[in-house]
């Protein structure tokens, strides 16, 4: 697996972006799956997998899902790109296979768009969280997640 950040974003402080996968017909898959810091998984908007992606300084852990019939899935990974008592300071990537219909893709073949609905300049206020979580609800998010990347820039 080929490990992917998005391009200008690997020393900017928590971003979220986001990778997202269409097919033409509902289909099953394998997804493998490694970021730096967190993943969630979603499958025509529904959430199928949250993963922190905690491993050794250096190393990183992948996950196997299986998942269940899909015409959409969207990746989103969080890079905090700060050292805290959760997570080691580490560049931001993620990797991903996806299995379907006995074709392999790679984040590569996947789209990928910055989720700026989670704001990026916000408070830190202790060593042992990266950041507070910001959200603005405009409903942005929810056609992200049906598989729609035209409401990002």
């Amino acid at each position: 697996m080929d490990a992917y950040w998005g391009e200008g974003y690997d020393s900017q402080k928590n971003i979220t972006l986001a990778w997202v996968y269409t097919l033409p017909a509902p289909a099953r898959g394998t997804l493998r799956l490694a970021c730096a810091s967190c993943a969630q998984v979603f499958a025509d908007g529904q959430l199928v997998a949250f993963a922190p992606m905690r491993a050794a300084h250096g190393y990183a852990r992948v996950s196997e899902y299986t998942l269940p019939p899909f015409s959409s899935l969207v990746i989103l990974a969080a890079g905090y790109n700060i050292n805290s008592f959760w997570l080691p300071l580490a560049r931001p990537f993620c990797a991903a296979e996806l299995v379907c219909g006995g074709k392999t893709a790679t984040l590569a073949d996947f789209a990928c768009v910055r989720a700026d609905d989670r704001l990026q300049k916000v408070q830190r206020y202790s060593y042992q969280r990266c950041f507070i979580e910001d959200y603005v609800f405009d409903g942005r998010r929810t056609a992200l997640l049906a598989g729609d990347v035209s409401a990002y820039p």
